[in-house]
């Protein structure tokens, strides 16, 4: 249909994640132009302005998203832009699936869910509930902190799989996806603070999966507090970072393990056993295809302290 009203020569403009079913023939006779547009506005997807807080200028980028945020926060404090006759009604959020359910059977197409001050204080530390997760005798109780892709794919299923591990403490940066991880792999509790778990006399050992950059703080608190840590590679990114944790190291004594898990790879351990009946020594040059990095990736970008 829109290729049918837009003009010669026009434009097309999609809004939305909506079908692409495009009628060629409208498009072709026309010479329409049809464009994407981000959802937001300018800025969206550009970690330099999402992350960083690295603002468009006004004199080049007029409405970027922020902006246009704002404008239509005013426009509804001002009473020009109506939102009432949207909503069709108020639920408290223990009642969500009715607040659903109401949005079949009306013309309205919104309803609001209400959250009491208590359920959005999400940041105070939920202690391990014994229900949950039984320490068994001689358990080693672990605490995660950073559950990324390779935690939750990798790490957490090993841990889960062993008798040896009580999962006692997930922490992460964001409240919500503490909590939902908490739920799925059955942790003992959640928490965004790291010192919550370290004063835990039940953690015997911190799991640090955290970005780069976090791993020297995390693992010399964490050797502080009298717990073993096993940090995922790199130990650390800078030589100061490095002499601090040998200082510490040589007082506490504690045994560091750092996650070199390629040296476990099928085919790594395949190429050591046939290597081992063959004479010495070798040189070996061996390429790693990881595909195309982009600038906007941590790996590649030295102001966040743990790439470049």
């Amino acid at each position: 249909m829109a290729g049918r009203l837009a003009r010669s020569r026009g434009q097309v403009v999609v809004v939305g994640r909506v079908g692409m079913d495009v009628e060629r023939k409208e498009f072709y006779q026309k010479e329409l132009k049809l464009l994407m547009t981000r959802s937001l506005g300018p800025g969206r997807y550009d970690p330099s302005y999402e992350e960083k807080g690295v603002d468009y200028p006004i004199d080049y980028v007029r409405w970027t998203l922020n902006r246009n945020m704002e404008a239509f926060m005013d426009l509804i404090g001002s009473g020009t832009v109506k939102v009432d006759m949207m909503v069709g009604g108020e639920y408290p959020l223990a009642h969500a699936a009715e607040a659903y359910e109401s949005l079949e059977s009306q013309s309205k197409m919104t309803a609001l869910l209400q959250y009491e001050l208590a359920e959005l204080d999400f940041r105070q530390p939920r202690p391990p509930t014994e229900s949950i997760v039984s320490r068994k005798s001689g358990a080693i109780g672990v605490a995660l902190v950073g559950p990324g892709a390779f935690a939750k794919e990798t790490m957490i299923p090993l841990l889960r799989s062993s008798a040896d591990f009580n999962l006692r403490w997930l922490v992460s940066s964001s409240p919500l996806h503490a909590k939902q991880l908490e739920r799925r792999y059955r942790f003992g509790g959640s928490t965004c603070d790291y010192n919550e778990v370290l004063s835990d006399k039940e953690v015997d050992l911190v799991v640090i999966t955290a970005p780069n950059n976090l791993h020297s703080e995390m693992l010399s608190s964490a050797m502080l507090a009298g717990k073993l840590a096993l940090v995922e590679k790199p130990l650390c990114i800078t030589k100061e970072e490095l002499d601090k944790i040998k200082r510490i190291q040589g007082e506490t004594k504690l045994p560091i393990i750092v996650g070199f898990n390629r040296r476990y790879a099928p085919l790594a351990l395949e190429m050591k056993k046939r290597m081992e009946a063959m004479d010495g020594p070798f040189v070996i040059n061996y390429r790693v295809n990881a595909g195309f990095v982009p600038s906007t990736r941590w790996s590649q970008d030295p102001s966040q302290g743990e790439g470049g």
